[in-house]
Formats: C-alpha cells, sequence, structure tokens
C-alpha cells in the first residue's frame, strides 16, 4: 500500500509526500535557475559601470526576477530537506534547528531580492542621481545594512545546513561540500578571476549542489510512495 504521509519533528508534523516532492523539484529548479542567472545576466549587469543604468536595465530586471523566483522555490525546499535530514536523524533539535534557518534566511533572501528587483530598479529609472550617490555613500548606510542582512541571512543558512547535513550524514559528502564551496568560494576566486568568474563558477557549484540535494530528497518521496 502506497505511503501518502511522512511524520517529522518529534512525530508532531505530518507531511504528504507530494510535498516532499514538490520541495525536490523546487530544489533542483533553483539549482538551475541560480547557474542561468549568474552565467546569462550577472556579466551583462557588470559590465555597465553606472549603478543607476546597471540597475535600470532589462538585465538587471530579468537577473533580480529569477532570483525571486529561486528565493521563493528554496523556501519550499525546506520541507522535503527536513524530510531528508530527519529520515537519518529522527526527533532531534537540530531538526528543528535546520527547518528554522532554512525558512529565515530563504525568506531573507526573497526579501532582499523583491526590493532590489522592483525597488531599486524604479529607483534607478526615477531618480538615477539618489540611488548613485546612496551606493556612493562612504559611511556604511540603512542601503546597506539591508542588503547585508539579506545577503548574510541567506549564505549563514544554507552554511549551517550544509554542515548540518553532512554531520547527520543525511547526503554524500560531495553534495555538501558543493553546497559549502558555492557559498564561500566567490571572494577566494575573485582574488584570482575577475568578479564574473568568480561569481559564474560559485554560482555553479552551488546550483550543482543544490540540484543533488533535491535528487536526494526526490530519491526520499519517491521511496516513501512505494513503500
Amino acid at each position: 500500500m502506497a505511503s501518502k504521509q511522512y511524520r517529522t519533528l518529534f512525530g508532531m508534523i505530518v507531511f504528504p509526500t507530494r510535498l516532499i516532492k514538490l520541495s525536490a523539484w523546487a530544489l533542483i529548479l533553483a539549482g538551475v535557475l541560480v547557474t542561468f542567472v549568474n552565467l546569462i545576466f550577472t556579466p551583462q549587469i557588470l559590465a555597465i559601470e553606472d549603478f543607476a543604468q546597471s540597475a535600470a536595465s532589462m538585465a538587471w530586471a530579468w537577473r533580480l526576477g529569477l532570483a525571486s523566483l529561486t528565493g521563493i522555490l528554496l523556501v519550499i525546499s525546506a520541507f522535503g530537506i527536513l524530510a531528508l535530514f530527519e529520515k537519518k536523524q529522527p526527533g532531534t533539535l537540530r531538526g528543528l534547528l535546520l527547518f528554522v534557518i532554512l525558512i529565515i534566511g530563504n525568506i531573507l533572501l526573497v526579501a532582499h531580492e523583491w526590493n532590489q528587483w522592483l525597488f531599486v530598479r524604479d529607483l534607478a529609472i526615477h531618480f538615477p542621481e539618489t540611488l548613485n550617490q546612496l551606493e556612493d555613500l562612504e559611511s556604511f548606510s540603512l542601503f546597506d545594512l539591508s542588503a547585508a542582512i539579506g545577503t548574510l541571512g541567506f549564505f549563514l543558512s544554507w552554511l549551517i545546513t550544509a554542515i548540518l547535513l553532512l554531520w547527520g550524514r543525511a547526503v554524500n559528502k560531495w553534495t555538501g561540500i558543493l553546497i559549502i564551496a558555492g557559498i564561500i568560494a566567490s571572494p577566494f576566486l575573485a582574488a584570482i578571476f575577475s568578479y564574473v568568474v568568480a561569481a559564474i563558477i560559485s554560482s555553479t557549484l552551488l546550483g550543482i549542489g543544490w540540484i543533488l540535494l533535491g535528487r536526494s530528497t526526490l530519491q526520499l518521496a519517491n521511496a516513501l510512495t512505494i513503500r
């Protein structure tokens, strides 16, 4: 008889297997999107030296729009990742921690990308000089703080998630290593290559890690369905 549900978080919450499967495909698509976006649109954006002109461009609109979609897909993926972790480490506080930081970190990413996609682009179109003045401030501004909260929250959440998954042996080591490398590699690669090349390589590593993690989650969902 096919299993339709998966009990997790100390047996208190029941996930339909369809939700786990949806989470898996969301993560796989997020991996494809993060690679595609940084391969196609990031070089176009960085080629424009003036920040306001860059933010007003169609490349910016596409990149940030797809990045916002990626963030939404990652929020959905948290349910499947939790199920995958609890298969190996059932009923632990680490599973709850993993789930909470994934939700918070990815929601912060969505908020940041959404703000960049809509508000910053609108400001670039209608008040380009004001936007450039904000960007060129020598002091750390609230404009900088909003970006720092979104990006740091996202990076830390996935760094901790990858470490927890490796510690719990919920994934093979290469999946975790690729995710960690994708998160931390960019500044080191930028010291060797251009920022564009560094962004492409690091996002590709991260994307492959997400795809592999999504595949593992999909295998779990399929196993639960046919049990």
